[in-house]
Protein backbone atom coordinates (compact mmCIF):
# COMPACT_ATOMS: atom_id res chain seq x y z
CA UNK A 1 0.00 0.00 0.00
CA UNK A 2 2.58 2.42 0.59
CA UNK A 3 4.53 1.81 -2.80
CA UNK A 4 1.07 1.95 -4.53
CA UNK A 5 0.80 5.62 -2.25
CA UNK A 6 4.16 6.60 -3.36
CA UNK A 7 3.75 5.74 -7.33
CA UNK A 8 0.17 7.53 -7.62
CA UNK A 9 1.73 10.61 -6.20
CA UNK A 10 4.54 10.75 -8.55
CA UNK A 11 1.46 9.85 -11.22
CA UNK A 12 3.66 7.56 -13.06
CA UNK A 13 1.40 5.40 -15.53
CA UNK A 14 0.63 1.78 -15.15
CA UNK A 15 3.00 0.71 -17.44
CA UNK A 16 5.89 2.80 -15.80
CA UNK A 17 4.88 0.89 -12.39
CA UNK A 18 4.86 -2.49 -14.43
CA UNK A 19 8.18 -2.06 -15.58
CA UNK A 20 10.05 -0.14 -12.28
CA UNK A 21 8.01 -4.01 -10.52
CA UNK A 22 9.08 -5.69 -12.68
CA UNK A 23 13.08 -5.00 -13.16
CA UNK A 24 13.05 -5.70 -9.52
CA UNK A 25 11.66 -8.97 -9.79
CA UNK A 26 14.41 -9.51 -12.25
CA UNK A 27 17.15 -7.84 -9.65
CA UNK A 28 15.78 -10.24 -6.87
CA UNK A 29 15.50 -13.55 -9.26
CA UNK A 30 18.87 -15.00 -7.23
CA UNK A 31 18.30 -13.34 -4.15
CA UNK A 32 17.22 -15.43 -0.73
CA UNK A 33 16.32 -12.28 0.96
CA UNK A 34 12.70 -11.97 2.18
CA UNK A 35 10.67 -10.70 -0.90
CA UNK A 36 8.17 -7.86 0.42
CA UNK A 37 10.71 -7.37 3.02
CA UNK A 38 10.34 -3.42 3.67
CA UNK A 39 14.37 -2.66 2.99
CA UNK A 40 14.36 -5.10 0.22
CA UNK A 41 11.74 -4.38 -1.94
CA UNK A 42 10.27 -0.56 -0.92
CA UNK A 43 13.48 0.99 -0.76
CA UNK A 44 15.15 -0.54 -4.17
CA UNK A 45 12.27 0.58 -5.91
CA UNK A 46 12.03 3.89 -4.48
CA UNK A 47 15.86 4.88 -5.15
CA UNK A 48 15.13 4.15 -8.85
CA UNK A 49 12.16 6.79 -9.40
CA UNK A 50 13.19 10.15 -10.26
CA UNK A 51 11.43 12.62 -7.90
CA UNK A 52 9.57 15.88 -9.13
CA UNK A 53 11.10 19.21 -7.53
CA UNK A 54 7.27 19.37 -6.62
CA UNK A 55 7.47 16.35 -4.33
CA UNK A 56 10.89 17.01 -2.62
CA UNK A 57 9.27 16.67 0.87
CA UNK A 58 8.80 12.94 0.08
CA UNK A 59 12.41 12.39 0.32
CA UNK A 60 12.00 12.29 3.69
CA UNK A 61 9.94 8.45 3.63
CA UNK A 62 13.16 6.93 2.65
CA UNK A 63 15.91 8.92 3.47
CA UNK A 64 17.81 6.20 5.10
CA UNK A 65 19.13 4.45 1.72
CA UNK A 66 21.43 7.14 1.41
CA UNK A 67 22.05 6.55 -2.11
CA UNK A 68 24.09 9.02 -4.11
CA UNK A 69 21.87 10.36 -6.59
CA UNK A 70 23.97 9.46 -9.41
CA UNK A 71 23.27 5.82 -8.60
CA UNK A 72 20.09 5.72 -9.93
CA UNK A 73 19.01 2.32 -11.98
CA UNK A 74 16.07 3.72 -13.82
CA UNK A 75 15.40 7.39 -15.47
CA UNK A 76 11.93 9.08 -14.72
CA UNK A 77 11.15 7.14 -18.50
CA UNK A 78 12.00 3.91 -16.63
CA UNK A 79 14.22 2.99 -19.66
CA UNK A 80 16.75 0.85 -17.77
CA UNK A 81 20.25 2.29 -17.47
CA UNK A 82 22.73 -0.51 -18.69
CA UNK A 83 24.80 -2.32 -16.01
CA UNK A 84 28.19 -1.59 -15.38
CA UNK A 85 30.70 -3.34 -17.19
CA UNK A 86 31.62 -6.92 -15.79
CA UNK A 87 35.60 -6.33 -16.86
CA UNK A 88 38.22 -6.28 -13.97
CA UNK A 89 38.03 -3.63 -11.43
CA UNK A 90 40.62 -0.39 -11.48
CA UNK A 91 40.18 -0.60 -7.64
CA UNK A 92 42.12 -3.73 -6.51
CA UNK A 93 45.07 -5.59 -7.15
CA UNK A 94 43.97 -8.83 -5.65
CA UNK A 95 40.73 -9.54 -4.31
CA UNK A 96 41.76 -13.52 -2.87
CA UNK A 97 45.12 -13.73 -1.51
CA UNK A 98 47.85 -14.69 -3.06
CA UNK A 99 48.79 -17.06 -0.11
CA UNK A 100 47.97 -20.04 2.01
CA UNK A 101 46.48 -19.29 5.38
CA UNK A 102 47.69 -22.55 6.02
CA UNK A 103 51.02 -21.56 6.49
CA UNK A 104 50.40 -19.27 9.31
CA UNK A 105 48.22 -21.45 11.10
CA UNK A 106 51.03 -24.09 11.27
CA UNK A 107 53.52 -21.28 12.90
CA UNK A 108 50.69 -20.13 15.25
CA UNK A 109 50.01 -23.77 16.18
CA UNK A 110 53.18 -24.14 17.25
CA UNK A 111 53.69 -20.63 18.89
CA UNK A 112 50.15 -21.60 21.12
CA UNK A 113 52.44 -24.60 23.11
CA UNK A 114 53.77 -22.00 24.86
CA UNK A 115 51.12 -19.11 25.24
CA UNK A 116 47.76 -18.86 26.56
CA UNK A 117 44.43 -18.03 24.70
CA UNK A 118 43.94 -14.43 23.26
CA UNK A 119 48.10 -13.68 24.29
CA UNK A 120 49.72 -13.42 20.39
CA UNK A 121 49.97 -10.06 18.78
CA UNK A 122 49.98 -10.34 15.33
CA UNK A 123 50.22 -7.95 12.30
CA UNK A 124 49.83 -9.13 8.93
CA UNK A 125 50.46 -7.55 5.12
CA UNK A 126 46.73 -7.61 4.38
CA UNK A 127 46.76 -7.47 0.40
CA UNK A 128 42.88 -9.33 0.23
CA UNK A 129 42.61 -9.92 3.63
CA UNK A 130 42.11 -13.87 4.01
CA UNK A 131 44.80 -14.43 5.86
CA UNK A 132 44.39 -11.92 7.90
CA UNK A 133 40.88 -12.63 8.77
CA UNK A 134 41.74 -16.57 9.45
CA UNK A 135 44.72 -15.33 11.87
CA UNK A 136 42.18 -13.23 13.76
CA UNK A 137 39.82 -16.58 14.49
CA UNK A 138 43.16 -18.83 15.95
CA UNK A 139 42.54 -18.57 19.46
CA UNK A 140 46.05 -18.00 20.69
CA UNK A 141 45.50 -14.48 19.35
CA UNK A 142 44.22 -11.27 20.82
CA UNK A 143 45.06 -8.22 18.62
CA UNK A 144 45.29 -8.41 14.72
CA UNK A 145 46.87 -5.29 12.82
CA UNK A 146 46.79 -5.73 9.45
CA UNK A 147 48.53 -2.88 7.16
CA UNK A 148 48.23 -2.45 3.69
CA UNK A 149 49.56 0.37 1.18
CA UNK A 150 46.68 0.99 -0.58
CA UNK A 151 43.53 2.25 1.09
CA UNK A 152 41.69 0.16 -1.07
CA UNK A 153 42.94 -3.11 -0.34
CA UNK A 154 42.05 -1.91 3.36
CA UNK A 155 38.59 -1.23 2.51
CA UNK A 156 38.18 -4.91 0.88
CA UNK A 157 39.61 -5.99 4.45
CA UNK A 158 36.62 -4.55 6.28
CA UNK A 159 33.98 -5.63 3.40
CA UNK A 160 35.24 -9.23 4.25
CA UNK A 161 34.84 -8.58 7.85
CA UNK A 162 31.45 -7.11 7.47
CA UNK A 163 30.28 -9.61 5.45
CA UNK A 164 31.62 -11.96 8.06
CA UNK A 165 29.82 -10.59 11.12
CA UNK A 166 26.94 -9.75 9.43
CA UNK A 167 23.10 -11.91 9.84
CA UNK A 168 23.14 -12.57 6.00
CA UNK A 169 23.21 -16.50 5.71
CA UNK A 170 26.41 -18.35 3.48
CA UNK A 171 24.62 -18.31 0.80
CA UNK A 172 23.74 -14.85 0.77
CA UNK A 173 26.93 -13.90 1.68
CA UNK A 174 28.49 -15.75 -1.31
CA UNK A 175 26.02 -14.71 -3.95
CA UNK A 176 26.94 -11.04 -2.57
CA UNK A 177 30.57 -11.56 -2.81
CA UNK A 178 30.77 -13.51 -6.21
CA UNK A 179 27.88 -12.51 -7.93
CA UNK A 180 26.74 -8.81 -6.89
CA UNK A 181 23.20 -10.28 -5.69
CA UNK A 182 20.78 -7.64 -4.35
CA UNK A 183 24.61 -5.71 -4.19
CA UNK A 184 23.32 -2.19 -3.04
CA UNK A 185 20.51 -3.35 -0.65
CA UNK A 186 22.51 -5.77 0.66
CA UNK A 187 25.53 -3.25 1.46
CA UNK A 188 22.79 -0.31 2.88
CA UNK A 189 21.38 -2.54 4.91
CA UNK A 190 23.21 -5.35 6.26
CA UNK A 191 27.00 -4.83 6.43
CA UNK A 192 27.51 -0.85 6.49
CA UNK A 193 27.05 -0.81 9.94
CA UNK A 194 29.88 -3.20 10.60
CA UNK A 195 32.19 -1.27 8.34
CA UNK A 196 34.06 1.75 9.50
CA UNK A 197 32.41 5.16 8.02
CA UNK A 198 34.92 5.84 5.28
CA UNK A 199 34.48 2.39 4.21
CA UNK A 200 30.78 2.52 3.84
CA UNK A 201 31.22 5.65 1.86
CA UNK A 202 33.97 4.07 -0.25
CA UNK A 203 31.57 1.05 -1.31
CA UNK A 204 28.16 2.97 -1.70
CA UNK A 205 30.13 5.50 -4.28
CA UNK A 206 29.30 5.13 -7.53
CA UNK A 207 33.01 3.95 -9.05
CA UNK A 208 31.99 0.77 -6.78
CA UNK A 209 29.13 0.33 -9.34
CA UNK A 210 30.93 -2.29 -11.32
CA UNK A 211 32.13 -4.57 -8.18
CA UNK A 212 28.76 -3.78 -6.01
CA UNK A 213 26.43 -4.76 -8.80
CA UNK A 214 28.94 -7.86 -10.19
CA UNK A 215 30.56 -9.21 -6.97
CA UNK A 216 33.65 -7.87 -5.77
CA UNK A 217 34.96 -11.46 -6.08
CA UNK A 218 34.05 -12.18 -9.14
CA UNK A 219 36.35 -14.23 -11.95
CA UNK A 220 37.04 -11.14 -13.81
CA UNK A 221 38.83 -9.52 -10.53
CA UNK A 222 41.33 -12.87 -10.23
CA UNK A 223 45.10 -12.01 -10.04
CA UNK A 224 46.55 -10.90 -13.04
CA UNK A 225 48.51 -14.12 -13.78
CA UNK A 226 45.82 -16.44 -13.39
CA UNK A 227 43.37 -14.72 -15.78
CA UNK A 228 46.55 -14.18 -18.50
CA UNK A 229 47.30 -18.72 -17.70
CA UNK A 230 43.74 -19.19 -18.14
CA UNK A 231 43.15 -17.33 -21.23
CA UNK A 232 46.90 -18.56 -22.69
CA UNK A 233 45.69 -21.85 -22.23
CA UNK A 234 42.12 -21.25 -23.36
CA UNK A 235 43.39 -19.68 -26.99
CA UNK A 236 46.62 -20.93 -27.50
CA UNK A 237 46.08 -24.96 -26.80
CA UNK A 238 42.31 -25.30 -27.17
CA UNK A 239 42.26 -26.43 -23.16
CA UNK A 240 39.79 -25.16 -20.90
CA UNK A 241 41.10 -24.90 -17.06
CA UNK A 242 37.64 -24.39 -15.44
CA UNK A 243 36.74 -27.99 -17.16
CA UNK A 244 40.01 -29.46 -15.64
CA UNK A 245 37.53 -32.02 -13.35
CA UNK A 246 35.89 -33.57 -16.75
CA UNK A 247 38.81 -33.76 -18.15
CA UNK A 248 40.02 -36.96 -20.00
CA UNK A 249 43.49 -38.54 -18.74
CA UNK A 250 45.22 -37.74 -22.04
CA UNK A 251 43.52 -34.05 -21.54
CA UNK A 252 45.50 -34.00 -18.45
CA UNK A 253 48.79 -35.04 -19.11
CA UNK A 254 49.18 -32.52 -22.06
CA UNK A 255 47.74 -30.19 -19.88
CA UNK A 256 50.57 -31.20 -17.60
CA UNK A 257 52.81 -31.02 -20.67
CA UNK A 258 52.26 -27.43 -21.81
CA UNK A 259 52.87 -26.07 -18.09
CA UNK A 260 56.29 -27.51 -17.85
CA UNK A 261 57.15 -26.38 -20.77
CA UNK A 262 59.84 -23.89 -21.10
CA UNK A 263 58.18 -21.85 -23.97
CA UNK A 264 55.44 -21.50 -22.12
CA UNK A 265 56.78 -18.97 -19.60
CA UNK A 266 57.97 -16.95 -22.75
CA UNK A 267 54.98 -16.79 -24.38
CA UNK A 268 53.20 -15.61 -21.28
CA UNK A 269 55.61 -13.00 -20.50
CA UNK A 270 55.23 -11.64 -23.50
CA UNK A 271 51.24 -11.70 -23.24
CA UNK A 272 51.85 -10.40 -18.99
CA UNK A 273 54.86 -7.81 -19.35
CA UNK A 274 53.00 -5.31 -21.70
CA UNK A 275 49.52 -5.67 -18.99
CA UNK A 276 51.53 -5.02 -15.77
CA UNK A 277 52.72 -2.04 -17.51
CA UNK A 278 49.63 -0.60 -18.18
CA UNK A 279 47.87 -1.50 -14.76
CA UNK A 280 46.79 1.20 -12.58
CA UNK A 281 48.22 -0.31 -9.61
CA UNK A 282 51.71 -0.68 -11.63
CA UNK A 283 52.00 2.68 -12.73
CA UNK A 284 51.43 3.76 -8.69
CA UNK A 285 54.24 2.17 -7.72
CA UNK A 286 57.73 3.90 -7.78
CA UNK A 287 60.11 4.21 -10.57
CA UNK A 288 62.60 1.99 -9.48
CA UNK A 289 60.19 -0.77 -8.35
CA UNK A 290 58.76 -0.75 -11.61
CA UNK A 291 62.09 -1.06 -13.07
CA UNK A 292 62.87 -3.92 -10.71
CA UNK A 293 59.81 -5.97 -11.95
CA UNK A 294 60.04 -5.12 -15.42
CA UNK A 295 63.21 -3.58 -17.19
CA UNK A 296 62.85 -1.55 -19.97
CA UNK A 297 66.11 -2.58 -21.32
CA UNK A 298 67.01 -6.28 -23.21
CA UNK A 299 69.42 -7.47 -20.59
CA UNK A 300 67.39 -7.34 -17.43
CA UNK A 301 65.71 -10.34 -16.02
CA UNK A 302 62.18 -10.15 -15.58
CA UNK A 303 60.70 -10.73 -11.78
CA UNK A 304 57.06 -11.12 -13.82
CA UNK A 305 58.98 -14.05 -15.61
CA UNK A 306 60.38 -15.60 -12.48
CA UNK A 307 56.77 -15.41 -11.19
CA UNK A 308 55.23 -16.58 -14.48
CA UNK A 309 57.48 -19.58 -14.18
CA UNK A 310 57.28 -20.31 -10.19
CA UNK A 311 53.08 -20.45 -10.78
CA UNK A 312 53.27 -22.62 -13.77
CA UNK A 313 55.17 -24.93 -11.73
CA UNK A 314 53.15 -24.47 -8.36
CA UNK A 315 49.85 -25.05 -10.30
CA UNK A 316 51.16 -28.13 -12.07
CA UNK A 317 52.34 -29.34 -8.76
CA UNK A 318 48.84 -28.82 -6.79
CA UNK A 319 47.11 -30.49 -9.85
CA UNK A 320 49.26 -33.44 -10.21
CA UNK A 321 48.32 -33.95 -6.54
CA UNK A 322 44.26 -33.54 -7.22
CA UNK A 323 45.05 -36.43 -10.18
CA UNK A 324 46.57 -38.67 -8.04
CA UNK A 325 43.98 -38.13 -5.06
CA UNK A 326 46.88 -36.32 -2.74
CA UNK A 327 44.83 -32.82 -2.79
CA UNK A 328 40.99 -32.65 -2.08
CA UNK A 329 39.18 -32.01 -5.97
CA UNK A 330 37.84 -29.00 -4.80
CA UNK A 331 40.43 -26.95 -3.06
CA UNK A 332 40.05 -23.05 -2.23
CA UNK A 333 43.16 -21.77 -4.12
CA UNK A 334 43.36 -24.92 -6.67
CA UNK A 335 39.85 -23.72 -7.52
CA UNK A 336 40.33 -20.01 -7.71
CA UNK A 337 43.57 -20.77 -10.41
CA UNK A 338 41.07 -23.21 -12.31
CA UNK A 339 37.49 -20.71 -11.95
CA UNK A 340 38.84 -17.33 -10.88
CA UNK A 341 36.31 -17.77 -8.04
CA UNK A 342 35.23 -19.44 -4.83
CA UNK A 343 33.68 -22.85 -4.89
CA UNK A 344 34.98 -23.88 -1.38
CA UNK A 345 34.24 -21.53 1.65
CA UNK A 346 37.46 -19.66 2.87
CA UNK A 347 37.81 -20.06 6.95
CA UNK A 348 36.47 -16.27 7.57
CA UNK A 349 33.07 -17.25 5.75
CA UNK A 350 32.26 -20.87 7.23
CA UNK A 351 29.65 -20.74 9.71
CA UNK A 352 32.25 -21.37 12.44
CA UNK A 353 34.49 -19.03 11.71
CA UNK A 354 32.05 -16.42 11.35
CA UNK A 355 30.93 -16.99 15.17
CA UNK A 356 34.61 -16.74 16.32
CA UNK A 357 34.29 -13.12 14.18
CA UNK A 358 31.46 -12.09 15.64
CA UNK A 359 33.13 -12.42 18.96
CA UNK A 360 36.97 -10.67 17.53
CA UNK A 361 35.80 -8.52 15.41
CA UNK A 362 36.81 -5.41 17.80
CA UNK A 363 40.77 -6.84 18.52
CA UNK A 364 41.58 -5.60 14.58
CA UNK A 365 42.91 -2.70 13.15
CA UNK A 366 44.41 -1.21 10.21
CA UNK A 367 47.39 1.04 8.94
CA UNK A 368 47.52 2.27 5.70
CA UNK A 369 51.12 3.18 5.01
CA UNK A 370 54.70 1.54 4.10
CA UNK A 371 56.03 -0.59 6.72
CA UNK A 372 59.43 0.76 6.88
CA UNK A 373 57.69 4.21 7.12
CA UNK A 374 55.10 3.58 9.93
CA UNK A 375 55.68 4.45 13.70
CA UNK A 376 54.86 1.47 15.83
CA UNK A 377 53.87 1.46 19.71
CA UNK A 378 57.19 0.32 21.13
CA UNK A 379 55.22 -0.71 24.35
CA UNK A 380 52.76 -3.14 22.21
CA UNK A 381 55.34 -5.00 20.06
CA UNK A 382 54.23 -8.07 17.89
CA UNK A 383 54.49 -11.79 18.75
CA UNK A 384 54.28 -12.09 15.05
CA UNK A 385 55.04 -10.76 10.75
CA UNK A 386 53.54 -12.28 8.32
CA UNK A 387 54.38 -9.90 5.53
CA UNK A 388 53.04 -11.41 2.53
CA UNK A 389 55.04 -11.83 -0.79
CA UNK A 390 55.49 -8.08 -0.45
CA UNK A 391 59.55 -8.54 -1.41
CA UNK A 392 58.81 -10.10 -4.55
CA UNK A 393 58.83 -6.06 -5.08
CA UNK A 394 62.27 -5.66 -4.13
CA UNK A 395 65.92 -6.92 -4.48
CA UNK A 396 67.18 -9.42 -1.90
CA UNK A 397 69.61 -6.57 -0.33
CA UNK A 398 66.87 -4.31 0.69
CA UNK A 399 64.71 -7.49 1.73
CA UNK A 400 67.25 -7.99 3.94
CA UNK A 401 67.94 -4.55 5.43
CA UNK A 402 63.72 -3.87 5.87
CA UNK A 403 63.25 -6.97 8.35
CA UNK A 404 66.15 -5.79 9.94
CA UNK A 405 64.22 -2.77 10.89
CA UNK A 406 60.73 -4.63 11.51
CA UNK A 407 62.31 -6.76 13.90
CA UNK A 408 63.98 -4.39 15.28
CA UNK A 409 61.19 -2.11 15.81
CA UNK A 410 58.26 -3.93 16.38
CA UNK A 411 59.04 -7.23 16.93
CA UNK A 412 58.97 -8.91 20.42
CA UNK A 413 61.74 -11.01 21.71
CA UNK A 414 61.42 -14.12 20.45
CA UNK A 415 58.87 -12.86 17.62
CA UNK A 416 58.60 -14.68 14.24
CA UNK A 417 58.19 -13.41 10.87
CA UNK A 418 57.03 -15.26 7.70
CA UNK A 419 57.91 -13.94 4.60
CA UNK A 420 57.12 -15.22 1.08
CA UNK A 421 59.12 -14.42 -2.25
CA UNK A 422 58.22 -16.24 -5.51
CA UNK A 423 61.65 -15.49 -6.96
CA UNK A 424 63.68 -17.67 -4.20
CA UNK A 425 65.62 -16.48 -1.60
CA UNK A 426 62.95 -16.52 1.49
CA UNK A 427 65.38 -18.07 3.97
CA UNK A 428 68.84 -16.62 3.03
CA UNK A 429 66.74 -12.94 4.09
CA UNK A 430 65.59 -13.92 7.03
CA UNK A 431 68.89 -15.59 8.19
CA UNK A 432 70.84 -12.43 6.58
CA UNK A 433 68.59 -10.34 8.84
CA UNK A 434 69.71 -12.06 12.03
CA UNK A 435 66.95 -14.90 12.06
CA UNK A 436 67.01 -18.49 12.98
CA UNK A 437 65.04 -20.86 10.72
CA UNK A 438 63.69 -23.95 12.21
CA UNK A 439 65.52 -27.18 10.13
CA UNK A 440 62.96 -28.98 8.10
CA UNK A 441 60.38 -26.07 8.32
CA UNK A 442 58.99 -26.59 4.73
CA UNK A 443 56.04 -24.38 4.95
CA UNK A 444 56.16 -24.02 1.21
CA UNK A 445 54.68 -27.79 1.51
CA UNK A 446 51.87 -26.44 3.65
CA UNK A 447 51.40 -23.34 0.49
CA UNK A 448 48.71 -24.58 -1.90
CA UNK A 449 48.54 -20.98 -4.01
CA UNK A 450 50.49 -21.52 -7.13
CA UNK A 451 53.21 -19.04 -6.74
CA UNK A 452 54.36 -21.20 -3.70
CA UNK A 453 53.69 -24.98 -3.69
CA UNK A 454 56.50 -27.02 -3.74
CA UNK A 455 58.50 -24.33 -4.84
CA UNK A 456 61.73 -24.40 -2.82
CA UNK A 457 62.83 -21.53 -0.64
CA UNK A 458 59.69 -19.23 -1.69
CA UNK A 459 58.01 -19.39 1.92
CA UNK A 460 60.27 -19.20 5.22
CA UNK A 461 59.77 -18.32 9.38
CA UNK A 462 62.56 -17.08 11.27
CA UNK A 463 62.55 -15.96 15.09
CA UNK A 464 64.22 -13.16 15.95
CA UNK A 465 66.13 -12.88 19.82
Amino acid sequence: GYLAWQLSKLRLSSLVCSDLLRSTELQDKDSNLPAHSPSHRTNDVMQQITIPDSMRGATRYFKRAKVPPTATRFSSSSAPVPPPPEGKSSKFMIVVNNEDFRVETAVLNKLTDNTPPGSLRMMTVVGAGDTTLTSLMHPAVGHVTGLDMSPAQLHLVQLKLATAVSDLTTGQAMGFLTRGDNGRNILRNHLAQHMPEETAEFFLSDELDQDIYHGVLRKHNDNPFNLSIRKYFEETHSLFLSQFATMTMAERQQLFQVMEDPQSVVDLAAIMEPAFKNAPWFQALPVEMQEYLVPSGSDGVSIVEIAIKASLNGACNALRDVDRGLLPADELYTDVFLTGTLKTLPPWLTPAGRDILRNKAGLFDTICGKMEDVEFNIEAPFDLLTLSNSYDFVTAEVATESVKGLAGKCLAPNGQIIIRRACGQAQEILTAAGGVCAPGDDLHLLDVCPLFYRNKNTVACASFS
